[in-house]
């Protein structure tokens, strides 16, 4: 089903905005707080680029799911888990529920090229252009 598209630059730009605005609680020694904004915003960028394409492939003309229902539906079907087991889900849980799945999602070209754009100059590009199989 063709769902509308996402404008990465605005979603990277989102998920680096909500890390900068968060209590510095990781310590990465002498990082710029905008390395260390880009570093953790990979995670909630790489977390609604996967959702997205789980909406797109269990979305039907009948019933267009959430993010995070298509997370949801995902969950249920890999571990056969209740629909009641995520009353009280937060998007943030999906982080950890969807981890080993985030670790081997790589970004598209165009999922990635914000980035690109963005981070070529920080001290962590090394470690996000291995996350875009662009390293």
């Amino acid at each position: 089903m063709k769902l509308p598209e996402i404008h990465y630059p605005a979603a990277w730009a989102n998920a680096v905005d909500a890390q900068e605005r968060e209590p510095k609680s990781k310590d990465f020694g002498n990082e710029s707080k905008e390395s260390v904004a880009a570093r953790t915003a990979l995670g909630p960028y790489k977390l609604m680029c996967f959702l997205h394409g789980l909406r797109c492939r269990y979305s039907t003309p009948w019933r267009v799911l959430s993010p995070m229902e298509a997370g949801q539906l995902y969950l249920i079907n890999k571990h056969h888990w209740l629909p009641g087991a995520f009353h009280s889900t937060e998007p943030i849980d999906m982080l950890y529920m969807l981890h080993e799945e985030l670790m081997d999602f790589r970004l598209t070209p165009e999922q990635f090229q914000p980035i690109r754009d963005w981070a070529p100059n920080l001290f962590c590009w090394d470690d996000l252009a291995a996350e875009g199989n662009q390293g």
